[in-house]
């Protein structure tokens, strides 16, 4: 009797193992997954205000920044964004495109770095440009309807100037 009850807590132990494992796997692929987004190139440009003539006598806006972003288009991964990442390299970030047009609300919670966040409507113009606070549950919710958010470093907009208005185009 007692070979049984031995028989039975080892396969009961090694079966526990065996489902640990599996979702312990499951967890770690689906990073994997996230870490392996499709990028974009990102330009900004001035609003119209401050174009500049080229030599093909057209009014070309002045770029601002050029950068290469993520892209999170799927509930899961608009859901984990920039989650647990330790570092963001400088010129690179987030975008997150939205179906419909939405009231866009973002928080820090499992953040772990400081992020500039830049509401975008469907004209790819810079509504809004809030931040974010690393592990602060406080949403920040923008102010009009919305299609995309553009998470930077903190501090990105300020350095390169972008501002309500400037328009913003990717690959």
């Amino acid at each position: 009797m007692q070979i049984n009850n031995l028989k039975t807590q080892f396969f009961f132990r090694l079966s526990r193992k065996f489902i640990l494992g599996v979702i312990f796997l499951l967890f770690f692929s689906n990073l994997s997954l996230l870490a392996q987004l499709p990028t974009k190139t990102v330009r900004i440009f001035a609003n119209n205000s401050g174009t500049t003539k080229s030599s093909k006598n057209k009014l070309d806006p002045k770029e601002k920044l050029i950068l290469q972003v993520e892209t999170a288009d799927t509930e899961a991964t608009q859901a984990y964004g920039l989650s647990y990442r330790k570092f963001l390299p400088e010129k690179q970030g987030m975008l997150f495109v939205f179906k419909n047009p939405v009231i866009g609300s973002f928080w820090g919670k499992n953040t772990l770095i400081p992020l500039d966040l830049i509401y975008l409507d469907s004209d790819h113009k810079i509504a809004q440009i809030s931040q974010i606070q690393p592990h602060d549950l406080t949403l920040v919710t923008s102010q009009s309807k919305i299609q995309y958010a553009l998470e930077l470093n903190q501090g990105t907009a300020e350095k390169y100037g972008l501002k309500v208005g400037d328009q913003v185009f990717w690959n």
